[in-house]
């Protein structure tokens, strides 16, 4: 409403005419704004009920049978508090009885002709389609048919698109205010600039833009009701009956449907256009579902996508050491293992995932390096579909520099050599060890620890610590400094560094 129409009105009187508002809304009924005057719902020549100021004081007015005779009986109530309820209840009678009886009133020849969708009156040609469709989806099973054939999905979905599409910005151009207008298309429209960057070009707050294209999205609705009253009828026939038509004739269900057509569109046009086509509350539930079943669609591909990438960055990972294939006929059994360390439970998580492009055995049993104390096994074994084998050695990232274990790398390189098997040595952060052996290390961490090195002939795990308050340190620097220095660890005392003797 106008704000000089709430002028010295009291918050009590005000709230019941924004709920006749919202309600009018909610039905869809055109509203029709004066200086002194508030109409509901003119459809056939006058108006449901209204809410009109003179002298005398304020009322609300109503018909107390829905009917096109202008002298009968007329409902009225002073505007005031103590009346509210007994004006919604008026107003929620005038409108069931004309649901009732809607097609069954005389037609004036002021009255345009009826929706050829439905055969019911005119205020139904848009609206009569839009509930029809969202009472069969909400009374619809999630098992209900995706879709029919892709190409008539397709054609229909564009049919309804591209009329929506042009009857948004018809709409749009008709906000009467060139700021509101300018404002409004920014916003919802191009769906890309923030308030807060519009706000900006105006000289204006975030909350004063918000409000403008609120103003622009109430003028938007007004028209589109008033369009669907045939007011124009123009516009009806060239929009708004094809995209009822293809709403009709849609065979899947409405958020498949719509989710087909507004796949394109930013969130902020989808959002206004289904809560300008199906209501407010209906439109928001739309938008969810939408969104629910585009995640359903998306969410396998975006899987897929993941570990694809996750198995090229594993196979850019992989040396091999010969151009010669291992036997892929030999059958490679297991080693049993009295524990499975988190180190390895990661990794073989990462490569249960691959399942389909890569087969594995955990703890394979292949020796590939013995010594007095033990036989040295592989993680894994890898198999994958171009018919390579790749042995997988996984260790906590500093063990990586440990000094028995820089002679298993060397040991695992040669057999696989001699055997025709690619290799990877990977730490538990998924970091190969040329990775680490690459890694750049700042000059000055690098100098810190060389004098370290120089003064005492070692570097203490103590030495470490003290040397995080100063450098960002971390495990993987620790030995990307170790391999670059041609150092190694040892384990006593603990994690010492040293040099080679």
């Amino acid at each position: 409403m106008q704000k000089d129409f709430y002028l010295d009105l009291s918050d009590e009187v005000i709230a019941i005419c924004e709920e006749l508002l919202r309600r009018a809304k909610e039905w869809h009924l055109p509203i029709r704004r004066k200086e002194n005057f508030v109409g509901f719902g003119k459809i056939h020549g006058f108006y449901m009920f209204w809410i009109s100021r003179k002298d005398e004081g304020d009322y609300f007015k109503a018909r107390s049978e829905y009917a096109c005779e202008r002298l009968q009986e007329i409902v009225h109530y002073p505007l005031i508090a103590e009346n509210k309820d007994a004006i919604l209840d008026a107003a929620q009678a005038i409108y069931r009885e004309y649901l009732a009886h809607g097609s069954e009133f005389p037609r004036k020849s002021r009255i345009k002709t009826p929706d050829p969708l439905k055969g019911e009156g005119a205020q139904n040609s848009w609206h009569g389609v839009a509930r029809h469709a969202v009472s069969e989806w909400r009374g619809a099973t999630e098992e209900r048919g995706q879709a029919a054939s892709g190409t008539e999905l397709l054609q229909t979905a564009q049919v309804f698109l591209r009329n929506a599409d042009a009857l948004l910005l018809l709409l749009s151009n008709e906000i009467r205010s060139a700021r509101t207008k300018d404002v409004w298309k920014r916003y919802v429209l191009t769906d890309a600039e923030t308030l807060e960057q519009i706000s900006k070009d105006y000289s204006l707050t975030r909350e004063r833009i918000r409000q403008l294209v609120k103003r622009g999205n109430r003028e938007i609705a007004d028209l589109f009701v008033r369009y669907c009253t045939y007011e124009k009828r123009e516009i009806f026939d060239t929009y708004i009956l094809p995209m009822a038509q293809a709403l009709e004739n849609a065979s899947c269900d409405l958020p498949v449907f719509l989710q087909s057509a507004f796949a394109d569109w930013g969130e902020r046009k989808k959002k206004v256009v289904l809560q300008l086509l199906f209501g407010e509350e209906n439109g928001a539930a739309l938008v969810e579902a939408c969104e629910k079943y585009q995640k359903k669609v998306t969410e396998p591909a975006k899987k897929q996508n993941g570990i694809a990438e996750k198995l090229a960055r594993l196979q850019t990972m992989i040396r091999y050491p010969t151009a010669v294939y291992a036997d892929t006929g030999e059958k490679i059994g297991t080693f049993v293992m009295e524990k499975e360390y988190t180190h390895i439970s990661k990794f073989r998580k990462l490569l249960e995932k691959m399942q389909g492009y890569l087969h594995f055995v955990q703890n394979p049993n292949i020796v590939y390096y013995s010594t007095a104390k033990t036989d040295h096994r592989p993680s894994f074994l890898l198999e994958f579909e171009n018919g390579r084998r790749v042995l997988v050695l996984v260790l906590p990232t500093l063990n990586m520099a440990f000094s028995y274990n820089l002679k298993r790398f060397w040991a695992l390189r040669d057999f696989c050599k001699r055997r025709g098997y690619g290799y990877l040595i990977v730490d538990d952060r998924e970091q190969a060890l040329w990775d680490l052996e690459c890694l750049p290390v700042d000059p000055a961490l690098k100098s810190a620890l060389d004098a370290i090195l120089l003064s005492k002939g070692r570097i203490l795990w103590d030495d470490i610590f003290e040397m995080k308050k100063t450098h960002d340190l971390t495990n993987s620097l620790i030995v990307a400094y170790v391999l670059q220095s041609k150092l190694h660890f040892v384990m006593d005392p603990y994690f010492c560094i040293c040099s080679f003797t």
